[in-house]
């Protein structure tokens, strides 16, 4: 697929690293935030879903 930007809302830790797992292999820039809209992180892959 083509880039895009991807907003995760987790509600837990433990989900959000679940969703970093699964998500990491999409070839988008993806921006995570806890379930208090702190920011965590923006990263852009390289990777594409097999």
């Amino acid at each position: 697929g083509g880039k895009g930007v991807l907003i995760v809302f987790e509600q837990d830790e433990r989900n959000l690293e679940e969703s970093k797992k699964r998500l990491e292999s999409y070839n988008h820039q993806i921006i995570y935030f806890h379930e208090n809209f702190r920011y965590l992180k923006t990263r852009v892959t390289g990777r594409h879903v097999a």
